[in-house]
């Protein structure tokens, strides 16, 4: 529980999920692109 707390304050730590989260939401974005241009053709 602390150390969770630890990480969750770091920002280090944050900053670095914060970029794995843009990462996910930019892919998921370019699949469901990707998956709509698919199913067109």
């Amino acid at each position: 529980m602390i150390l969770k707390k630890f990480l969750w304050n770091n920002s280090l730590f944050g900053k670095s999920l914060a970029v794995v989260f843009i990462f996910y939401s930019s892919y998921r974005t370019l699949f469901s692109k990707f998956e709509s241009t698919f199913l067109c053709l």
